[in-house]
């Protein structure tokens, strides 16, 4: 039998193993995230305006030390690009974001690269960068998405975060759920078919006509029906790549949900604060001048 490998031109973990393997004990052990430190800025407020980076955002460097799935399940995809099977979850990184620490859940864009789990050493290189194409490194430069596309991608990719850190959701239904937005996002970015694999013990109680529906409704153009359960679902996100992005082989393309300061954006907002309690400081001393005269 041979053990979970990656590798090839699929932009996903990918099997080859022997048939034994699909008898074999399921998933990865369930693991708490961390809350986020990231906010997206708000250009509000003419202090804060002034002192805050608002616009096209500078690449902030990313560092990658671990990469994990929970309880993944297992897809065929078919189509141009590839036919065969593959994990199917979102990768739960531990990162270093413009020199902070971060873990990241985070959901594949890239059919065309390939990863592995963690943990890596040397840590993978990466940096924040603008979401707009399929990330296909060859023949030629890469297809450009429409603006519908990103959008519906965003909105997918804030919804499943969104149940991957509902504790009130059972295990199964919560890999089932974010499996079948991972599956979607990989159907509008390449129009690969993403159907649930049979034969493998880690789709065990997934009902397969549900699933593969639940898949073609999210990346319908009906998807905002179906994402339920949360309120209103945000459209922000942060797209990460490789250093060399797209050319690097052992790295995929990842969005998360919610944006990521710049490094400049935290200095300019702490100076930008600063000045905002200097100018109270200066006002109160007035107020208690005048109070006194």
């Amino acid at each position: 039998m041979k053990p979970f490998v990656v590798g090839g031109a699929i932009g996903k973990i990918r099997f080859v193993m022997g048939q034994g393997a699909r008898r074999g004990a399921a998933g990865f052990g369930v693991w708490m995230m961390k809350s986020r430190f990231g906010m997206q800025f708000a250009c509000a407020g003419v202090a804060l305006a002034a002192a805050m980076a608002c616009g096209a955002a500078n690449a902030a460097p990313v560092v990658i030390t671990n990469g994990q799935m929970v309880n993944p399940l297992i897809v065929n995809l078919s189509g141009s690009v590839y036919n065969g099977a593959v994990y199917d979850a979102a990768m739960q990184f531990t990162t270093t974001i413009s020199g902070k620490p971060d873990d990241i859940i985070a959901f594949c864009v890239d059919i065309y690269h390939d990863i592995t789990f963690g943990p890596y050493s040397p840590a993978l290189q990466y940096k924040t960068n603008t979401f707009s194409t399929d990330s296909n490194p060859s023949p030629g430069p890469a297809d450009v998405l429409t603006t519908s596309k990103i959008l519906q991608i965003d909105k997918l990719v804030n919804y499943g975060t969104d149940v991957q850190k509902d504790g009130s959701l059972s295990s199964l239904t919560k890999s089932t759920t974010v499996a079948a937005v991972q599956g979607a996002i990989w159907q509008v970015v390449s129009g690969e078919d993403v159907t649930l694999a049979s034969g493998w013990s880690q789709n065990t109680g997934v009902n397969a006509t549900s699933f593969d529906l639940l898949v073609d409704n999210l990346s319908g153009s009906n998807y905002g029906t179906y994402l339920t359960g949360y309120g209103a679902i945000g459209d922000v996100t942060t797209f990460i790549t490789p250093t060399n992005y797209p050319s690097t082989r052992g790295a995929q393309s990842f969005l998360f949900a919610g944006g990521v300061p710049e490094p400049s954006a935290w200095l300019l907002s702490i100076v930008g604060l600063g000045l905002v309690g200097g100018a109270l400081r200066r006002r109160r001393r007035s107020e208690a001048a005048a109070a006194t005269a």
